[in-house]
């Protein structure tokens, strides 16, 4: 056994035909051929395909490649990959996943030869019908008539075919394959290879036209071959091209080993490659070719934009880099090599490169950062304005000669060079270009047009120094012009902007404009090269052709072989000599021949895709009326690109105007019930042809159909024709029936009427009673009500008179086991007569306005008070909040005190397991809260207890003050009562008030002017604090939800006091305490407890829990001055007595032997940052990690210490620095922030004002001022 080669396992005596002709035509050509540079388009495992070693390829009826692998099949049709492998379940999957071969058949039937006993059929969709072997097969062919033919390992062969749908495999007798190779023809073969010394084994050989042979090898890649001449006998054949792989080439071929050789239905040729997945042969004839730097091939060029170009008188081409100077290619030569300009080891601007020109003695002209320089051969010439007179600047973008004058266009005016002379010369109107910058210019007849790069394209008279302006006044596209092109033969003027090209008449009136609406590749358009018929251009997005007569633009972006999509300003120029076109940009340069790409590539087959299916060529289009909704995918099955805009396609029936092909899928909704048809045209023949159609429908709903409409009309009238009889009939027979019934019925009537009187009679009775019972319970409720009157007087009472004795007892009992039931009941008495002290605060309530707040979240954390209190009554509560996320204005703390004592009310008179429904909305600028109940003892008494409820006349009063109403509208249920609360609606959220601040991590630093309060809350109970701290603005709010966020705060930052919210004192919270306790003490830290309920248990459990004081709700504005924000400021300015600076200072001259551990490494951490902080890559992480602590063990390091942590330090520090350098104004504030250690002076403002109080600018004015 041995790998023949084409690849596929014979036996030693068998060869294939094809390999027979092809060498006869090889010993017998003559003509020499010359090697190409070739590229490749590499396709791997990374791109799609399932495995990188090939074992062959083919081509399907439509054009896709089928791929056979090591590790199974893979169908590529250009975009999409397809894989199929063997499935051990599947009985229709791939046989096995080695794909030795493929082959078409003249049926067109696909047919795949693996390592498996099988010789598989694909049927479509995946699947393959596999027919089962006597033994493995080897090899298998089709013979001239076109018709499979496989050879086994046991030495038999088969004919398959397909029969009726079905894989027919018939054995041949005294087969001989008819492609056998005589081993004195195998010997001629090895005799050939031995004169072309080629020693390693050959895989494959493909016949490229009559003259030339491609040969696959083993490890040397892949060989060019032809004959030079015939001698007798002797063929003189040699090889005239070798391509290795090249990783590092961008195009370049990625293995050696080469298994196989396929040239596909459209004339491409591919290499099937061992690990190094498939190449295919971009362009023979090499239309877009690259110079690139590469460590072999272009050692010396720079990884570097390309600024300039040029090609001079003796052929040789030179190269300009932005920062690494000139290069040059001699000719004959293939690597660029430096030129050295020798000025450029004093001044590194004269390697600055800007633009190249050739005159037309040959003299090579650079445009540099420093000068201009003139080359003649060896010698060198250096011009520089401040050495050569009438030289207008050093920058030099671009030259135009004409006659013997060199126009140059500098970033700063026109200079004008006397080639006679061999001298710069003043113009009459030079001065007047001085205030343009140049790109590009050009001359015609003594007119200069000169593109600025902010002020459009002037046009100068160089003979009188007039000057015309064609700016976007005038209608150009945009006022930063890169290039120019005058059409001789027109008289057309072409533009090049920054917005896309305009196009002008003779007399500079606009005639056209193209962007990228009409098809540009990109708006900004950097070059135009003009060739025959077509202007090409170069651009940010890619390189197209404009035809001058009809403007038709082709886009070739898509094209392989480019060095990039971005090309260079001004790195351009047209070969005369070649008619090449040559463009560089970033990645390197690009040489290709216009009327090679123009040339168009075969017409490719096109795959449909709707619903993401795949639609067969023979199926039939038509969907449901329910399925009006297609995504359409359709695209070229083809291996090369093609022009963005070659192709375009319509829907006649949706829109009948031509489109380019979408490379994405496109949506149609909502189809119309009626016939289409899909059409693709090739928009760059001149005939337009149309190249793919296929039409499908959408049917009417079944309701619509006509012949449906007709029958069932008919159908109606039919059988109203029946029913119409039927019922006359009966009718009939009904009347004789009905006469009779009529009087039997009035009989039954006067009966019925007599036995009616008698139950109403008997109705009223009952309903009398119940109207007396009634009565009676009104009665006993109105004496019990009477009684809660006494009660509250005895209220009153205890409220003046029993408070203080309360508390003594209290304070006596203590905690003794045998008192405590007597001391629960009297704690209960004390929280119930201090609730009724603080209902007199509520007139005292000072809440300052209303707060924005999110008028959903709020009333969500309402309603799960309410159901908590319901729960404690024992009472059903069910409440329909309908408010959406929206915002308004309101006096959130009088509100929900208000809710608060209303719903405690109702729940006093309902029943147990009464149920209170609430409905909550919002509508026309008013809160809307409405209760309704089927408790009749609450409707009763409502009314009543109005006069005397402390809870009442405090909801009166508050309803009062918030400009609300009051409804009781019990017409339909026993109780219902409205409240509507005005509400200022807001479109959206202003933020948080001024002082407040949700997320700690929005600040660097807390103000060190303010006092920082920790509030945890709910979400819903934050804008209570946040109103009640309004107009205080001495405090500074952080709020917090999360339990890990308050210890995480209180760890990394110095607060003054912390507030905790009418939170329950549960477990969670007891824990939190505890687990703050330390910092707690740490930073002497004040803890206030804000409740809305009064509980003594509470307020012991708290002082036990180490919080300085409890607050209850409501609390007025003086209370809430007295009580803690004057607490707080006294707190914090008994602890500012030592700043953080002193501290720091402390450490650092205290005694290293007095020192612990800890205050030793914390003078180290404060030594490094004293060194460093000025610089802006420092920062406490890189601190941390120069001392080999964790961040929070620095944290924990620096809290411990000095009580703040090492972000504050740092920034003291620098704010320190920048007060100084402020005061000092001899920098500006950008250096003050460079010095500080801030690369952005915008966060460097921000963090001083913070500071400071004032911006750095007005800090100094005053300074000044003072």
């Amino acid at each position: 056994m041995y790998r023949d080669l084409f690849g596929s396992r014979l036996p030693k005596n068998f060869k294939t035909s094809v390999m027979r002709y092809l060498l006869l035509f090889l010993l017998l050509l003559s003509t020499g051929i010359k090697g190409q540079n070739i590229n490749f388009k590499s396709i791997t495992t990374s791109s799609g395909l399932s495995n990188n070693s090939i074992n062959c390829m083919e081509n399907s009826p439509t054009g896709e490649l089928w791929i056979g692998t090591w590790d199974g099949l893979t169908v590529y049709d250009g975009k999409k990959f397809a894989i199929y492998k063997h499935a051990k379940d599947g009985n229709q999957s791939l046989a096995g996943n080695n794909v030795f071969s493929i082959l078409q058949d003249k049926d067109q039937q696909m047919w795949v030869m693996t390592d498996a006993r099988y010789l598989g059929r694909y049927l479509g969709e995946g699947l393959f019908d596999n027919y089962l072997l006597e033994d493995y097969p080897i090899a298998m062919h089709l013979n001239k008539k076109g018709t499979l033919e496989v050879l086994l390992k046991n030495g038999k062969s088969f004919q398959a075919a397909v029969v009726q749908g079905q894989t027919i495999v018939t054995e041949l007798a005294n087969y001989q394959l008819d492609s056998l190779y005589t081993s004195d023809e195998q010997k001629a073969i090895q005799s050939l290879y031995k004169r072309l010394q080629m020693e390693e084994e050959v895989n494959a050989i493909l016949r490229k036209g009559d003259q030339e042979y491609w040969i696959a090898t083993r490890t040397k890649g892949l060989h060019i071959v032809g004959i030079d001449s015939i001698k007798g006998q002797q063929h003189q054949a040699r090889i005239v091209g070798k391509i290795a792989s090249d990783v590092y080439a961008p195009y370049g071929l990625k293995s050696n080993e080469i298994s196989i050789l396929h040239q596909d239905i459209y004339g491409y040729t591919w290499l099937g490659l061992k690990d190094g997945g498939v190449a295919m042969i971009l362009d023979e004839k090499n239309s877009i070719d690259g110079v690139y730097p590469h460590y072999v091939n272009q050692p010396y060029l720079p990884m570097e934009t390309v600024r300039a170009l040029t090609k001079d008188l003796q052929e040789r081409h030179w190269v300009g880099y932005y920062t690494e100077g000139l290069f040059v290619r001699e000719q004959g030569q293939k690597q660029y090599k430096a030129f050295e300009l020798y000025k450029a080891k004093e001044d590194k601007d004269w390697k600055r490169i800007r633009s190249l020109f050739t005159d037309s003695r040959g003299s090579v002209w650079v445009g540099t950062y420093a000068g201009v320089v003139r080359i003649d051969g060896q010698k060198q010439t250096y011009y520089s304005k401040s050495t050569t007179p009438f030289l207008s600047a050093d920058r030099t973008y671009a030259f135009a000669q004409e006659d013997q004058t060199l126009w140059l266009g500098s970033w700063g005016g026109v200079s004008k060079y006397n080639m006679h002379r061999q001298a710069f010369e003043s113009f009459y109107g030079q001065d007047k270009l001085e205030q343009y910058h140049i790109r590009a210019i050009n001359v015609v007849d003594d007119l200069l047009y000169i593109a600025t790069e902010l002020h459009g394209l002037i046009i100068f008279d160089s003979q009188t120094g007039q000057l015309k302006n064609i700016d976007e006044k005038t209608g150009l596209i945009g006022n930063s012009v890169y290039d120019i092109y005058i059409d001789n033969y027109s008289g057309e003027l072409w533009v090049a902007t920054l917005g896309g090209i305009s196009i002008f008449d003779r007399d500079f009136n606009l005639i056209n404009t193209i962007t990228e609406q009409e098809g540009l590749p990109s708006h900004l358009v950097y070059s135009l090269n003009v060739l025959d018929s077509y202007v090409w251009i170069s651009t940010t997005k890619g390189v197209a052709a404009i035809d001058k007569v009809t403007k038709q633009i082709t886009n070739y972006s898509q094209y392989i072989g480019w060095q990039g999509l971005e090309f260079a300003e001004g790195a351009h120029y047209k070969d005369e000599a070649t008619g090449n076109i040559v463009l560089a940009g970033y990645k390197g340069i690009n040489f290709f021949n216009p009327n090679d790409l123009l040339k168009q590539r075969p017409s490719p087959f096109f795959k449909l895709w709707i619903n993401q299916q795949l639609v067969d060529l023979e199926q039939e289009l038509s969907f449901a009326a329910s399925d009006n909704n297609l995504v359409i995918e359709i695209y070229p099955v083809g291996f090369v690109d093609y022009p963005v805009n070659q192709y375009q396609y319509r829907i006649i029936g949706l829109f009948d105007d031509w489109r380019v092909l979408p490379t994405e899928p496109v949506k149609l909704d909502n189809l119309a019930w009626e016939d289409y048809s899909f059409e693709i045209r090739n928009a760059l023949d001149k005939e337009k042809p149309i190249v793919y159609q296929r039409s499908f429908m959408v049917h009417k709903p079944w309701y619509l159909n006509t012949l449906l409409w007709v029958g069932f009309i008919a159908l109606v009238l039919i059988a109203i024709y029946f029913k119409l009889r039927q019922r006359k009939i009966a009718q009939q027979k009904k009347e004789l029936y009905l006469t009779n019934q009529v009087k039997l019925r009035t009989q039954e009537i006067q009966q019925q009427q007599q036995s009616l009187l008698q139950q109403n009679k008997q109705l009223n009775e009952l309903h009398q009673e119940v109207l007396d019972q009634k009565q009676e319970l009104l009665r006993v409720h109105s004496k019990l009500k009477n009684g809660d009157i006494e009660i509250e007087k005895l209220r009153l009472f205890l409220l003046s008179k029993m408070k203080k004795p309360l508390i003594t007892i209290l304070e006596n009992i203590g905690d003794a086991v045998e008192h405590q039931e007597i001391k629960n009941e009297l704690v209960g008495l004390y929280d119930m007569v201090r609730e009724w002290n603080y209902l007199e605060q509520i007139r005292e309530i000072d809440t300052k306005g209303n707060i924005n707040v999110n008028l959903a979240q709020y009333t969500h954390r309402l309603i799960d008070q309410w159901i908590l209190m319901s729960r404690r009554y024992e009472v059903s509560l069910k409440v329909d909040n309908q408010l959406s996320e929206q915002w308004g204005s309101i006096d959130a703390m009088r509100i929900k005190i208000l809710f608060q004592y209303l719903f405690s009310e109702c729940f006093k008179f309902m029943g147990e397991n009464q149920r209170l429904d609430a409905l909550v909305d919002s509508r026309e600028s008013v809160l809307r809260l409405v209760l309704s109940s089927e408790s009749t003892s609450l409707q009763a008494y409502w009314e009543e207890n109005k006069k005397y409820s402390p809870y009442l006349r405090a909801v009166s009063y508050l309803i009062k003050e918030l400009g609300a109403t009051m409804h009781n509208t019990s017409e339909h249920k026993a109780f219902e009562l409205s409240i509507d609360i005005p509400v200022l609606q807001e479109t959206q959220h202003d933020g948080p008030t001024a002082g407040w601040t949700d997320l700690l991590e929005d600040l660097e630093v807390l103000p060190k002017d303010k006092l920082n309060v920790l509030a945890y809350a709910q979400r819903g109970d934050a804008v209570i604090l946040n109103q009640l701290f309004t107009g205080h603005e001495l405090c500074h709010l952080v709020h917090t939800d999360k339990v890990n966020k308050v210890i995480s705060y209180l760890d990394h930052y110095q607060f003054n006091a912390l507030i905790l919210y009418d939170n329950l004192l549960s477990d969670e919270m007891i824990q939190l305490l505890k687990r703050v306790q330390k910092q707690i003490n740490k930073q002497r830290l004040l803890v206030f407890y804000f409740s809305e309920e009064v509980d003594y248990f509470l307020q012991e459990q708290m002082f036990q829990l180490g919080v300085t004081d409890l607050v209850y709700l409501p609390v007025n504005d003086t209370l809430l001055e007295t009580k803690v924000i004057k607490r707080i400021a006294f707190d914090k300015q008994n602890k500012a007595s030592v700043s953080v600076i002193d501290k720091i200072t402390s450490v650092n001259q205290s005694e290293s032997v007095k020192l612990s551990s800890d205050e030793k490494l914390l003078r180290k951490a404060i030594s490094a940052m004293e060194e460093n902080y000025t610089s802006a890559d420092f920062s406490v992480e890189q601190l941390a990690s120069d001392l080999g602590l964790s961040k929070i063990k620095l944290y924990r390091l620096y809290k411990d210490i000095l009580e703040v942590s090492p972000i504050e330090v740092l920034i003291e520090m620098r704010m320190k620095k920048a007060k100084h350098l402020v005061e000092q104004a001899n920098l500006s504030i950008g250096e003050i922030s460079y010095e500080c250690g801030y690369n952005d002076p915008k966060h460097f403002s921000k963090t001083f004002k913070k500071y400071h109080g004032d911006s750095p600018s007005a800090y100094q004015k005053n300074r000044q001022m003072g």
